[in-house]
């Protein structure tokens, strides 16, 4: 009887296990598919994610739903009320409104998919680290997208560009001068942000494994250079802003620089080396590339002015709408017709959208975890936690995050694993 236990025990690992890469591969490697008018294009992590809570009630026998997942139930309540709110103060609302509820879904079904990695690992952390793990390693195949894409190796982007990312098409062949690369995603901001969320990956484990942890920190440094090829502002200054912050938490709480002993001074050469490389890094790309003239020109304070200039009249358009529905919000307004401009700010989308509720839940999601409850989560997690939501924060201001089909279900997926904090149960 045991000798079954354990068999169908070591089943259920690899099953999830297995499906847990098909999602990295489907989310990293493959593009969204084109749907009728009106539908948004969906991609097979898309699919894989929506049929994860019929699998894993398949698969393990119940369905373990996150804090998280009520806090997302909660959210999807809230945006509907404020449709509906909208509707009533004269906005104008449509079905497509509610495709949010699909979006929602999948993010469920991201944290029902951790949620069930926890269960048949027996271990968080060892969850955790696995995932990881395969995460950088599936995003060396977006590496390689990535050069691919900024060089034009042969002269490939001509054949599938178009069909990834159909306005960014023109600047990644014919010699354009300053190419951003898009991988598979069709945004060169959100590629950015995705391998920057490599790199912070890649430096955690960097930390916290032993053996060979050196080369997660060079795969770090891979990672973080790509992302400046994309020339993405936001990515740049958000990631940067989550490794300062996961290098000073693993100096700080794990007594790095004040206690004696192997571990810490280990510990404090890690860091010291880790600064050292990133400094020299730097310097060899500056000296020996035209970085400075094909991507740092973006990073100018002249050009960055007359992006906030850009980008303050965008936003002056929520602000207003913020005015008039302060506490229920507006509805999503999706196709409305109401805005001359993207929002380019989430969070005053979000509270547009839902009211003053709508943010703090969303940020809850990223804090949750960030401080021990009950032994649910190790110290090396609540960094990666604090980091992750740091450097999302950030993002937000000038991008979208929580409404990325492709990066909001991996963070989910990572957050969960730092710190499961199961409430619901559902037996199959």
């Amino acid at each position: 009887m045991r000798l079954m236990q354990r068999n169908n025990s070591g089943k259920q690992v690899v099953y999830i296990q297995v499906y847990c890469v098909f999602v990295l591969m489907g989310s990293l490697l493959t593009p969204s598919f084109p749907t009728p008018i009106g539908i948004p294009s969906i991609s097979i992590s898309d699919i894989l994610l929506l049929l994860a809570p019929f699998y894993v009630g398949l698969v393990v026998g119940r369905v373990v739903l996150d804090v998280r997942g009520i806090i997302l139930i909660a959210i999807s309540a809230l945006i509907l009320w404020s449709i509906f709110w909208g509707a009533i103060l004269g906005f104008n609302a449509s079905l497509g409104d509610l495709f949010f509820v699909i979006r929602i879904a999948k993010y469920i079904g991201s944290v029902a998919l951790a949620s069930a990695l926890v269960i048949v690992s027996n271990s968080s952390v060892q969850a955790l680290q696995w995932f990881l793990q395969r995460f950088v390693i599936v995003g060396l195949g977006l590496c390689l997208i990535t050069i691919q894409q900024y060089f034009d190796i042969f002269s490939l982007n001509v054949t599938y560009v178009k069909f990834v990312a159909p306005t960014q098409y023109e600047t990644l062949v014919g010699g354009y001068p300053w190419p951003r690369p898009v991988g598979m995603t069709g945004n060169p901001s959100e590629l950015g942000f995705l391998l920057g969320l490599l790199s912070l990956a890649s430096i955690w484990l960097f930390f916290v494994k032993q053996a060979g942890s050196y080369r997660w920190a060079i795969l770090g440094f891979i990672y973080f250079g790509l992302m400046g090829l994309t020339m993405s502002r936001s990515a740049g200054y958000s990631i940067l802003g989550g490794l300062i912050i996961m290098i000073v938490m693993f100096g700080v709480l794990r007594g790095a620089l004040r206690k004696p002993g192997s571990a810490n001074r280990r510990s404090f050469f890690k860091i010291f080396l880790l600064i050292i490389l990133f400094g020299i890094g730097i310097q060899v790309i500056i000296s020996k590339t035209d970085v400075v003239e094909k991507i740092l020109w973006r990073f100018s304070s002249e050009y960055m002015e007359k992006a906030y200039e850009t980008r303050s009249e965008n936003w002056s358009e929520n602000i207003e709408l913020i005015k008039v529905s302060p506490f229920f919000g507006v509805g999503t307004l999706k196709h409305a017709g109401n805005f001359q401009h993207a929002a380019d700010n989430e969070w005053l989308l979000l509270f547009r959208i839902g009211g003053g509720a709508l943010p703090v839940l969303v940020a809850s999601i990223f804090l949750l975890g960030s401080v021990r409850v009950k032994k649910q989560s190790s110290i090396e997690a609540r960094v990666l936690i604090v980091a992750i939501a740091g450097a999302g924060f950030v993002y937000m201001i000038p991008a979208a995050l929580f409404f990325s089909l492709l990066i909001m279900p991996l963070i989910l997926f990572i957050l969960v694993l730092a710190a499961p904090l199961p409430i619901l149960r559902i037996k199959v």
